[in-house]
């Protein structure tokens, strides 16, 4: 790891890793030429359990990435939790392939994932300076020591220990120096975030090309008990800053009865003998909801001042911007009052915007996307190349709007009980899933994208649950180029 002030050197082996990475092609066609530069600035801004849905309280990030960019509306995370989720975007690779199967040891937490090799690793050779801000996997700063800092990345500052989620009276690991924060307005974890993120901007971009992750914590539930800032109750919930303290105060979430069990359904007995939710549970999910939309206000006021801050450092023409989300949540949804994990779209369908030279404003692209792609499409738009081989696709034609397809891409969990462990795919069309205990579904997500009945015993779909079920078999344990042929 570098510092600041430990900037790469070696010009001539830049221009060597440059020659040897044109073949990358930086995003193919049309967008390849819209940057003035060869190593064009790359900024991710990753949230925390966020649904599609909850775009509603983001009119900053709306307008100047799903409207000012092109976003993609079948994006899926290939396993609905942070820890898998977040190292399958590190590395490209299906949780199969990477090792992190869960958020917890003995299968999960950082232990489990090789951060020798990863998106970081192959943009620092390329000559970037990277910059991570924020929270990175599970089990960071318990698991390692609280000074630990990944390969592959020249600057960090990362919440560490019990403290990851917390959005006050937190530890945050800065270049190796653990530093204290307190419990006043200004500590506010996503504002303090937003600070730094900006003064990475302010003082690196316009020299190396700059690579910078922004991992906010919000909407996840937030380890602070309560906030020193009256007068709201978030409790158990995340957490919002007083600004924005009612500002969703009568939002209502949208688990409504449209996508509980029908009359006769068939999905899972798991699902479809649970009980309705009471009316605690509603007063919770709304609470939980409520809070969620007011801590996402304070990561939109992020996103507005990272385009600001691009645009006074004269990089903003320069710089792709990418907006997405590790995992989407569940708020009442199919009886269930919380949670993620489930193959529900609430849970695996997350935002996904690039906004940046070339880009399309306001397209959509409905082809199935995943976060698996998104390690090697950020590596393509470098001219890096990843030291693993991908599970996932350069997405750099489909956002070009060059190629169209109709793929198959994997959503997978095995941390739980055998009627909660999972492989599922999904298509343009279908979601299929078949259960470790030998539970089956089938959705037609064009006709209902709430997934109220599952279709797998309509004996008119007989022959598709065949054909999915063969695709599944091909990606279950798919590695490398082997993942594209589902």
């Amino acid at each position: 790891m570098g510092s600041r002030q430990q900037r790469r050197a070696g010009i001539a082996a830049v221009f060597t890793l440059f020659i040897a990475g044109a073949a990358g092609l930086l995003l193919k066609g049309v967008i390849a030429g819209a940057s003035k530069r060869e190593r064009p600035n790359i900024v991710v801004i990753q949230t925390d359990d966020q649904t599609v849905e909850s775009l509603r309280a983001m009119p900053r990030t709306q307008r100047l990435l799903f409207d000012g960019g092109t976003s993609f509306a079948n994006q899926t995370v290939a396993w609905p939790s942070c820890g898998p989720s977040r190292a399958t975007f590190f590395s490209g690779q299906y949780a199969h392939n990477h090792g992190m199967q869960s958020n917890n040891p003995p299968r999960g937490g950082i232990r489990r994932f090789d951060d020798s090799r990863t998106l970081a690793t192959a943009l620092d050779d390329r000559g970037y300076f990277t910059a991570h801000v924020g929270k990175y996997l599970n089990g960071y700063g318990e698991e390692t020591e609280p000074e630990y800092v990944p390969p592959g990345w020249d600057e960090w500052f990362s919440a560490v220990g019990p403290t990851v989620q917390s959005d006050y009276r937190y530890e945050m690991n800065d270049d190796g120096q653990t530093v204290e924060y307190g419990a006043r307005e200004r500590h506010y974890k996503q504002d303090v975030l937003t600070r730094r993120a900006v003064d990475v901007i302010e003082s690196e971009a316009g020299r190396d090309p700059l690579y910078l992750q922004l991992d906010y914590t919000a909407p996840h539930t937030s380890g602070s008990a309560r906030s020193p800032q009256p007068p709201f109750d978030c409790r158990r919930a995340a957490l919002p800053p007083p600004r924005y303290a009612n500002a969703f105060s009568d939002a209502e979430p949208p688990s409504d009865k449209a996508s509980e069990p029908r009359e006769g359904s068939t999905k899972p007995r798991q699902i479809r003998e649970r009980p309705p939710l009471d009316g605690s549970a509603r007063e919770r999910i709304d609470r939980r909801y409520r809070c969620g939309l007011a801590a996402l206000r304070s990561v939109d006021d992020g996103v507005g001042r990272v385009f600001d801050a691009l645009e006074r450092a004269g990089e903003a023409g320069d710089t792709y911007v990418i907006f997405t989300s590790d995992n989407g949540y569940i708020y009442g949804e199919h009886r269930i009052e919380t949670g993620k994990d489930v193959v529900y779209d609430p849970s695996t369908n997350v935002p996904l915007a690039i906004a940046g030279p070339g880009i399309e404003p306001g397209a959509v692209r409905d082809t199935p996307t995943s976060n698996v792609d998104l390690a090697p499409t950020i590596a393509s738009l470098a001219g890096a190349e990843l030291e693993t081989v991908p599970d996932g696709e350069d997405l750099g034609d489909l956002i070009a709007g060059e190629e169209d397809f109709d793929r198959s891409v994997l959503i997978e969990r095995t941390d739980g009980k055998p009627e909660s462990n999972y492989q599922a795919i999904r298509t343009r069309r279908y979601v299929y899933v078949e259960y470790e205990n030998g539970d089956v579904e089938l959705y037609d997500m064009l006709s209902d994208r709430r997934q109220p009945r599952s279709l797998h015993r309509d004996p008119d779909q007989r022959a598709r649950v065949a054909e999915l079920s063969q695709r599944l078999d091909r990606l279950r344990d798919c590695a490398g180029t082997e993942c594209a042929t589902g």
